[in-house]
């Protein structure tokens, strides 16, 4: 393999790796919130308070809060405090360990592996974090297709608010 696509590759990885710890983090965020929701029915006000409040916090502080509050089932907090050792792995070990395989392309293949595998995990905790954020919105009385139609709604005034700034 030429040594720049090598490099891409890895960088691709990582990247996607960073991209689903911060997913992740926004997903548990979420569930904080549709659990508030769920549980007192509260002003909008205070459910976008309390999400502001959230994005501030760590990926730890966020899954620490979760176990004490949302009722994670057990199978799930363990994948959670999986996750968090792996998002940190990425975040504040990875170049420490790694920073000099750029001139070794057959490490670069075993850490994108690596990296991958992690990017991939990280996805399937952060889909049954959103999983759990839907079934406790349909507890509320929400349907299926009212809880999709507002996601939809959500990420279309997001992009068009993105793409006029």
């Amino acid at each position: 393999m030429h040594e720049e696509k090598s490099v891409q590759e890895m960088m691709s990885a990582l990247g996607m790796a960073t991209f689903q710890a911060q997913a992740l983090e926004y997903s548990l965020v979420t569930l904080h919130a549709v659990t508030v929701r769920k549980n007192e029915k509260p002003e909008k006000n205070i459910i976008q308070d309390l999400m502001d409040t959230r994005y501030k916090q760590t990926l730890g502080r966020l899954i620490t809060d979760a176990f004490k509050t949302l009722d994670i089932p057990i199978s799930l907090q363990e994948k959670l405090k999986n996750a968090l050792e792996k998002r940190n792995w990425v975040t504040h070990h990875f170049f420490r360990k790694y920073g000099a395989i750029v001139f070794n392309v057959e490490l670069q293949k075993k850490v994108t592996q690596e990296l991958i595998d992690i990017w991939l995990f990280l996805e399937t905790v952060c889909d049954a974090i959103h999983e759990l954020s839907v079934q406790r919105l349909k507890d509320t009385g929400k349907s299926e297709v009212e809880i999709n139609k507002g996601i939809e709604e959500a990420v279309n005034k997001y992009l068009n608010e993105l793409a006029n700034t």
